[in-house]
């Protein structure tokens, strides 16, 4: 089955990255040494890939900690914060 992973270096923002996708069902694995990953299984929906990217892209752009290291299916992409929009 299909997973995106997300690598952690620490494991305060591997538990953090996890907390925001509780609602998915994430597993948690890793360690000190070999860093950590949070991954979340896809299914076949299309709706559920794009409700994990979105809570993804939350993350990354509440936390403010820099880019996201993803895998999808052997495929590494890196997902940036949102920039806010400026005030017109």
């Amino acid at each position: 089955m299909r997973a995106i992973t997300v690598e952690a270096e620490s494991v305060g923002p591997a538990r953090s990255l996890y907390n925001a996708l509780i609602a998915f069902h994430p597993e948690l694995s890793g360690s000190e040494h070999e860093g950590y990953r949070v991954s979340v299984e896809l299914g076949t929906s299309e709706s559920r890939i794009l409700d994990v990217l979105s809570a993804i892209e939350e993350y990354v752009t509440e936390a403010n900690s820099g880019p996201a290291s993803i895998d999808v299916g052997g495929r590494r992409y890196t997902m940036f914060a949102v920039l806010p929009e400026p005030p017109e």
